[in-house]
């Protein structure tokens, strides 16, 4: 069935009664709910994010994927509208949402033209991997993150000898990290503690 990502009453409810949003990108009913996708989910509408949310395209720039030094299209992901307010909202500043530090002009899969809060140094698979995600060993970076990048997740150990190994990101300080979590910055690469 036709439909817009702003306008898709066609397109019907699930059995609990929550509506289904277009996918902007085919302009087709999806099977997708409204405001089920949560930050830093795929998403196929801006109608699919939380309140305060955005539907954007993600772009990473892997040194070791794009020789021109160009950023690459990850997917489309829920990220924070710059304005937005409420809990864990940036409320005018990306410095109140870390790790979404990144302040990012886009135009969102629907054209809503705003300032986001983006991660500046992985992709929304490294942000949900980690602490998330166990791995088998510091030689093991490829189990965490995207699949199609190299440098956006990392297999690190929790604790000096501990033998339990967990995804982490990469950061250029505290300020990529999860709340609560430091930027080892005496590691290269630099990566987000995980205690």
């Amino acid at each position: 069935m036709q439909c817009k990502g702003s306008d898709y009453a066609e397109c019907g409810t699930n059995v609990s009664g929550t509506r289904r949003v277009c996918d902007s990108l085919s302009q087709t009913c999806s099977t997708q709910l409204e405001q089920a996708a949560s930050l830093c989910e795929p998403c196929v509408s801006d109608a699919q994010c939380k309140t305060g949310q955005l539907c954007v395209m993600q772009t990473y720039d892997d040194p070791t994927d794009a020789p021109d030094g160009g950023e690459l299209p990850v997917g489309y992901f829920c990220f924070w509208r710059q304005d937005s307010a409420g809990t864990g909202a940036p409320a005018g500043s990306c410095a109140n949402a870390r790790p979404f530090f990144a302040t990012e002009s886009v135009t969102s899969i629907d054209g809503v033209q705003a300032s986001v809060c983006g991660l500046a140094v992985t992709t929304c698979a490294g942000y949900r991997h980690f602490r998330a995600e166990s791995c088998t060993g510091a030689d093991n970076d490829a189990a965490c993150g995207d699949t199609r990048y190299a440098t956006d997740g990392y297999c690190r150990e929790v604790g000096a000898g501990s033998g339990t190994y967990r995804c982490t990101t990469p950061c250029l300080s505290d300020d990529d990290c999860k709340t609560g979590a430091a930027c080892n910055t005496g590691s290269i690469p630099n990566y987000c503690n995980l205690q």
